[in-house]
């Protein structure tokens, strides 16, 4: 047997591997080499994309510019706003009590109070129903005319005097009007016709004196009108026909005269009318059915 050169097969294994490492180590060549249009579109592609990014960051910039700018804006109005509005109360003191500008009830019944109407009333702007009925004097202050929102007024059973305010016309959404049992004189304002949402009127029992204004008559939402106990002259205004919607109508224990609107009395709402009958030195006619036209005091 011939004997095993280990030499040999080292060698060899080592000149095997210096080929295959040097084969490795070696760079290989592209298959297509490059050319300078090559080089030039990579540098172009890569100016664009720097270019797009660099739009939209001044976009973004542009952007929180004018926000920041609205926003300062915004503030310096609220302040300019805030220290050019004066400041309003935030509650009013009325009979002993306090209220708070956002009140929309107050009402002061039996309590023995004396005194006057504060003007401070009218900044109870939110006021829906006001009513009061004590012992109250003087005269119905013109701030009532500021609570727009009322629906309901009644000052009845006070000592009040004075005229009927004008500035009662302002009331535009008042459905129910109570001044009566007071010291009321002068005449019925024609401002009141412009209460169109009125349902009913009680003026009773006051010193009223004057006619019944024709303007009465646009008040077609009217279901009780109560007058009776005052010293209204002169002739019943044929504009009462009007008052469709009326079910009680009293005007006796006055100085008027002439007739009531016979249209009225084909009104099938109409329940009651009450006049001055002969021989009442002031006599108003009435031709409808005798259960609806009633004579005097109830």
């Amino acid at each position: 047997m011939e004997p095993l050169n280990i030499d040999r097969y080292h060698d060899e294994d080592y000149e095997d591997d210096d080929s295959d490492d040097s084969t490795m180590g070696m760079l290989q060549p592209p298959s297509t080499p490059l050319t300078h249009n090559d080089l030039g579109s990579s540098s172009s592609s890569s100016s664009i994309h720097i270019l797009i990014r660099s739009e939209e960051f001044h976009k973004v910039i542009v952007g929180a510019v004018v926000l920041l700018l609205v926003i300062v804006f915004a503030l310096v109005l609220a302040l300019t706003s805030t220290h050019n509005t004066p400041k309003t109360r935030t509650s009013v003191e009325l009979f002993g009590a306090n209220y708070t500008v956002e009140t929309t009830f107050v009402f002061v019944h039996s309590y023995g109070l004396a005194g006057s109407i504060p003007e401070a009333i009218g900044n109870l702007t939110e006021l829906r129903s006001l009513s009061i009925n004590n012992q109250l004097s003087g005269s119905i202050p013109s701030e009532i005319g500021l609570l727009t929102a009322l629906t309901f007024l009644d000052l009845s059973d006070n000592l009040l005097s004075g005229p009927i305010i004008s500035e009662i016309g302002l009331l535009t959404q008042l459905q129910i009007l109570n001044f009566n049992g007071n010291q009321l004189s002068s005449s019925i304002p024609k401002a009141i016709s412009s209460l169109t949402e009125l349902r009913r009127l009680r003026l009773y029992d006051n010193q009223i004196t004057g006619s019944l204004p024709s303007e009465i008559g646009l008040l077609t939402q009217l279901g009780e009108l109560e007058l009776y106990d005052n010293h209204l002259t002169n002739m019943v205004p044929t504009e009462l026909g009007l008052l469709t919607s009326l079910y009680w109508l009293y005007l006796n224990n006055n100085q008027l005269s002439g007739s009531i609107p016979h249209i009225m009395c084909s009104n099938p709402r109409l329940h009651e009318i009450r006049v001055d009958c002969p021989p009442d030195p002031s006599p108003v006619e009435c031709s409808c059915r005798p259960w609806q036209c009633q004579c005097g005091p109830e």
